[in-house]
């Protein structure tokens, strides 16, 4: 099982200031975390047993962008932020479910 903590970088767009703390069981298959206010938050991830895990940006759009994604970039156990954005040209209508209107941040974990 892994765990994975966000705790606001400031306030949100919306002014939230609200952490998480996500526990899921994982194999090799993809996680899919939703509804996350837009913001920047500062990232860690563990085994519940206390292992850190690395992380690093994945996925088509990785540092593709200066503000937007994981950061650093590169595998890492340390401090990161990852910083999640509204999909440009997305309106309510067009939401579909596990989606939402929000850009996707895919980051690969490791051991």
């Amino acid at each position: 099982m892994i765990e994975i903590t966000l705790t606001p970088d400031g306030p949100g767009i919306f002014g939230d200031n609200k952490s998480f703390v996500i526990r899921k069981t994982v194999g090799i298959a993809k996680l899919t975390i939703v509804n996350i206010p837009v913001g920047k938050y500062n990232i860690s991830t563990k085994l519940v047993n206390g292992s850190a895990l690395k992380m690093s940006a994945a996925g088509p759009h990785a540092n593709s962008f200066p503000f937007w994604g994981l950061k650093p970039g590169a595998a890492s156990t340390g401090p990161s932020t990852v910083m999640f954005t509204p999909t440009l040209n997305y309106s309510t209508q067009k939401a579909v479910p596990h989606k939402s209107n929000w850009e996707s941040v895919d980051i690969r974990l490791q051991k």
